[in-house]
């Protein structure tokens, strides 16, 4: 069955949108600048593991870091339960 030459057109104008936005994220994957972003949350993910520890916050950090919530609601979160 033969999708009527609107449906055909919309179509195609998806199909362009979504190459866009895949090389679009190819390109953000490909920035130095994401990788060093990574890596600091990366790093801040230890320190707040560290903190909680040397605070004697450690079972906090653990559902922190356990339920993936985000270095900085990390943070937010260790700051209101301390």
């Amino acid at each position: 069955m033969k999708a009527p030459h609107a449906e055909q057109l919309a179509l195609l104008d998806v199909q362009e949108h979504d190459t866009k936005l895949a090389q679009l994220q190819h390109r953000l994957n490909s920035l130095p600048q994401t990788q060093e972003l990574a890596d600091l949350r990366e790093r801040l993910a230890r320190l707040l593991v560290e903190a909680s520890f040397r605070n004697g916050s450690h079972d906090n950090i653990t559902a922190v870091v356990v339920g993936g919530i985000s270095p900085p609601a990390a943070a937010a979160h260790l700051h209101h339960t301390n």
